[in-house]
């Protein structure tokens, strides 16, 4: 896996082509198949069970897909970031949630449709609110449910740039 977690390519050369492969390096053992799409029509058919599973798996990557629409269509850009954040947060972790490893804000800001300037200024700010702390190479959630509100405040000044009025 590179630039981000790619969770979608691992079972559909329907959904998965073979050029979007090309700088994917697996982050653990895995193993890959390959199938034309015949064969791939033949194992739905025969086993239905696998077929449901599968769209299951359509249906959460076309919800998944919707809410992003909807988060750039409605959310400033620090919101999205905000949303990201909880996004990546493990929350079963001691001491609370957090995000072991923070992907380079180059990544996040691709998941969240903005800057990574955008991204490093969320942070900073949130950080500065006592909201996430930095430790090591990840963050800690300190308050996930203020958190949460912060990224569904329908005035989000706090990441609007005030000289501009335009979303930072």
């Amino acid at each position: 896996k590179t630039a981000y977690e790619i969770y979608q390519c691992d079972w559909s050369s329907d959904v998965c082509s073979s050029d979007l492969l090309v700088g994917i390096v697996a982050a653990e053992e895995c193993r890959l198949a390959r199938m034309s799409p015949r064969a791939f029509d033949r194992l739905l058919r025969a086993h239905p069970d696998l077929t449901a599973a599968i769209f299951r798996r359509l249906a959460g990557m076309i919800r998944r897909s919707n809410d992003r629409i909807m988060d750039v269509s409605t959310l400033s850009a620090g919101q999205r970031v905000i949303v990201e954040l909880l996004r990546l947060a493990e929350t079963d972790q001691p001491g609370g949630d957090r995000i072991p490893t923070l992907p380079a804000h180059r990544e996040i800001a691709a998941q969240a449709s903005t800057t990574r300037e955008t991204v490093a200024r969320t942070i900073s700010q949130l950080a500065g609110e006592g909201l996430i702390e930095r430790d090591n190479k990840g963050i800690a959630i300190r308050d996930r449910e203020k958190l949460e509100d912060v990224a569904a405040e329908q005035d989000p000044g706090r990441f609007t740039d005030r000289r501009t009025g335009l979303d930072r």
